[in-house]
């Protein structure tokens, strides 16, 4: 009998009471979404600290791929704990079309380009020695330097690919040998 004669006055002001209803249908409309209004930096972050990549976070990361600079998504996966799902997602950054995408855009990132190089090695060094058979030349400098900071992997392949390159480009990779300090196995001037 005491509870059901009980009525308490709303403590609220009535404008307030119509902002809480108001918050809490929006609320429950974006409920379908558990990335919505979320940080996509944090929400990758927190999903690389567990290890765990579920749906959102793809969605995510797709959309930070997708942007014109992954110079960000790089180094919040690099600086991520080790596990299968951090290699999974540098698979998914570092691959050789990026590497050819970043070096042939309207302005090159030639810093990121050196750390998908540098992550690459082997796969990297052809995209390279291919820059060098472009006419233009703004990018030879660089592909020269990457060749040889890579020249365990690059060495071989600039030999083999040398008698068959444009004269422009035997100029180059004889320029990268000659900076080897070796010769590549097999290699002789003479040819």
């Amino acid at each position: 009998r005491l509870i059901s004669s009980w009525e308490l006055a709303d403590p609220n002001p009535d404008d307030y009471t119509a902002a809480l209803d108001s918050i809490s249908r929006h609320t429950a409309q974006s409920d379908g979404d558990g990335a919505a209004g979320a940080d996509p930096e944090r929400l990758l972050q927190l999903a690389l600290e567990v290890s765990t990549i579920g749906p959102n976070v793809e969605k995510v990361f797709v959309q930070m791929l997708a942007r014109p600079d992954i110079t960000p998504v790089l180094d919040l996966v690099e600086a991520a704990p080790a596990s299968p799902a951090r290699e999974m997602l540098l698979d998914r950054i570092v691959t050789p079309n990026r590497l050819v995408d970043v070096l042939h855009a309207e302005t090159p990132n030639t810093k990121l380009g050196e750390r998908l190089a540098l992550r690459l090695r082997l796969v990297a060094v052809d995209p390279i020695i291919n820059l060098l058979e472009d006419e233009e030349e703004r990018l030879h400098g660089w592909a020269c330097d990457m060749l040889v900071r890579l020249a365990d992997a690059s060495r071989p392949r600039v030999a083999e690919r040398l008698a068959d390159a444009p004269v422009q480009t035997q100029r180059q990779l004889l320029h990268v040998i000659d900076r080897l300090g070796e010769w590549p196995e097999g290699f002789c001037p003479e040819r």
